[in-house]
């Protein structure tokens, strides 16, 4: 065990990252970002055998890049180079669930839409029983969603769908009919359509 403070050991074990910035250390354990100022940041970062040197060369180097890409090919060319980390990180198996914009991890905002997602459809299925289904197998598919794991909910609203696919572990917040196979065949919908249709929805009640 390292100690930080008084009251505070770190088990440089179960650290996942560190962001050095000066006397200022950001650090995640198990998920948990825990931040405080140190006197001397560099030989805690050492005793926790960091090569740190070497680390904080490799992180300046990509901030670099990346600013040197901003100034020079704009903001569209630093969201791919986002979106191209994210997709290598999840190809090595990396949770990148836990990455945030500052405020929300992917995580949290997945977990809050579905939710939502739950709330009003099992309401719109009370008001309007049939209008909900749930299934593992698409419509007139024999094999289960994406290989197995996951489920599809869809809405009818005014006649129109609202699909919405999870991992089977949130099967038991949708409080509606499990059918075989989803009764309708797609018709299409992107996820522009179905806000629009969510938003444009008016249930008699």
């Amino acid at each position: 065990m390292i100690k930080v403070s008084d009251n505070m050991f770190i088990n440089p074990d179960e650290i996942q990252v560190v962001h050095l910035m000066g006397n200022d250390v950001n650090i995640w354990i198990k998920g948990h970002e825990v931040a405080f100022l140190i006197e001397d940041a560099q030989s805690f970062i050492e005793k926790m055998k960091y090569r740190s040197d070497d680390e904080r060369t490799v992180l300046e180097k990509i901030v670099d890049s990346i600013s040197t890409l901003h100034k020079q090919e704009g903001e569209k060319s630093l969201i791919y180079l986002f979106n191209s980390f994210i997709s290598r990180a999840k190809g090595m198996g990396v949770d990148v669930g836990q990455v945030s914009d500052g405020f929300h991890t992917f995580n949290q905002i997945y977990d809050t839409r579905m939710a939502y997602n739950a709330a009003f459809f099992n309401l719109l299925e009370k008001i309007q029983p049939g209008s909900v289904v749930k299934s593992f197998r698409h419509h007139g598919d024999e094999e289960p969603i994406f290989g197995g794991g996951w489920f599809a909910v869809r809405a009818l609203l005014d006649g129109k769908q609202v699909t919405q696919h999870y991992k089977e572990e949130c099967w038991y917040n949708f409080n509606c009919p499990e059918v075989e196979n989803l009764p309708e065949e797609w018709d299409g919908h992107t996820n522009a359509d179905a806000i629009i249709r969510l938003l444009e929805f008016d249930p008699e009640i």
